[in-house]
């Protein structure tokens, strides 16, 4: 998030420059981009666009420049540059220079023709939404899509993420893509679009995103976080399943730290060290520990079904550190991905107990976790040492 920003005459200042807003550079969207471009000058562009893919890639990235891009041209369909503020907008890319006006207006939240609907806005009453985009926020968006736009020719809309709509307020959106306002765009972002109103999906065209191969990760994560060693961002790369965005989140809880001490615990699942497992414990359960059991959970998570790809396609994963090849070889030892995947569902289900509505202390949580790996994989005893 920016610390802060002053956009103006000024230069915007001590802000972070993975913020989607701000952020000038992507990788791995060229596809998409090329996508988005034929539709813009082949004069067939919709109103609405569904960027979807896995979480943390870089969509909403994506999303503010496409808006950028928009914003920053008249018409639709000419292929021609030269936008509102004169910027050089070449026809085979999107971007805009960083120190337009358009940019600089976007990049600080203040551009009249765009809006954002994100879960965490007020509702009606002044409250925060902490879950759920809400139908007043939503309702005051659609309207802004009717009005004479400002300083463009185009109002936008960009959705972080359209899988947090409730009932009302997917409804409410559904109504402004059934009936278009003219020249304007709405920009949806979804993880999960099969969870979308089959009516949202059928009136957006959609724009596919795949992983990030773990090379562009790792030099993306030491673009945005140069204080990163390039060991660390590998490694950090390898776990994040093609993610930057989980690769930093990795980063900021100590992630390496935590994989190492996860591996050690599974490569003993039926008689695990109950020292180092306590400390794990204390780690994730206590005051400020909540980035890291969420990372913790996220890593068990993405280990067990590499364990389970593995067992079913008879061919090992590249370890990423001798820890992890012990708990690799343990596990494989039980032979049957069934009995593992299952396991796995016991477990995902026993951490989900951190979460509303049981919110279980986390450190039982990670004591109950224990426990049914023990009985899933060897004796089921040995946990007495934690409970203390």
């Amino acid at each position: 998030m920016a610390r802060a920003a002053r956009v103006g005459a000024e230069d915007v200042e001590d802000v972070d420059p993975f913020d989607p807003r701000r952020n000038p550079h992507l990788e791995g969207f060229e596809e998409a981009e090329r996508t988005v471009l034929e539709a813009w000058s082949g004069g067939r562009f919709p109103h609405a666009w569904l960027i979807t893919g896995p979480k943390g890639v870089g969509k909403t990235t994506f999303a503010y420049r496409l808006a950028r891009f928009v914003l920053a041209n008249r018409g639709r369909g000419n292929g021609a540059g030269g936008g509102l503020f004169g910027e050089n907008l070449a026809p085979d890319r999107l971007t805009i220079p960083e120190d337009s006006q358009t940019f600089r207006l976007v990049a600080s939240g203040g551009h009249p023709d765009l809006r954002s609907l994100t879960r965490g806005m007020l509702d009606q009453a002044g409250k925060p939404t902490a879950t759920i985009i809400n139908v007043y926020q939503t309702r005051r968006v659609v309207d802004f899509t009717y009005q004479t736009s400002g300083i463009s020719d185009w109002r936008v809309v960009v959705v972080d993420a359209a899988d947090d709509f409730n009932t009302s307020s997917a409804n409410a959106i559904l109504k402004a893509l059934e009936e278009p306002p003219s020249r304007a765009l709405f920009l949806l972002v979804s993880h999960a679009p099969g969870g979308l109103l089959p009516t949202i999906r059928s009136r957006c065209r959609t724009l596919k995103v795949r992983a990030l191969p773990e090379d562009t990760v790792a030099s993306l994560l030491r673009r945005y976080r140069p204080e990163t060693a390039e060991e660390e961002a590998v490694a950090l790369a390898r776990l994040s399943d093609g993610s930057v965005g989980r690769a930093m989140a990795y980063r900021e809880a100590g992630g390496l730290a935590l994989f190492e001490a996860l591996t050690h615990w599974l490569s003993r699942p039926d008689d695990p060290d109950m020292a180092q497992a306590a400390a794990l414990a204390d780690r994730v359960g206590g005051k400020g520990g909540e980035g890291a059991f969420e990372a913790l959970r996220d890593l068990f998570d993405w280990w067990m079904r590499r364990v389970i790809r593995a067992l079913a396609v008879g061919t090992d994963p590249a370890p990423v550190d001798a820890a992890d090849a012990a708990a690799l070889a343990a596990f494989k030892r039980i032979g049957d991905p069934a009995r593992v995947g299952a396991l796995r569902d016991r477990a995902l289900a026993r951490l989900a107990q951190a979460a509303p509505p049981a919110n279980l202390d986390r450190r039982q949580v990670i004591v109950a976790l224990i426990s049914e790996l023990q009985r899933g994989t060897g004796s089921g005893s040995g946990t007495g040492a934690l409970r203390r």
